[in-house]
């Protein structure tokens, strides 16, 4: 969404689609 989030709402998307390439 538009504001300070968008990068947050990037990484939760990048998070959502590929979890397994977080180095979690």
């Amino acid at each position: 969404g538009p504001g300070t989030y968008r990068w947050t709402e990037a990484l939760n998307t990048f998070a959502i689609q590929f979890p397994d390439r977080l180095p979690l």
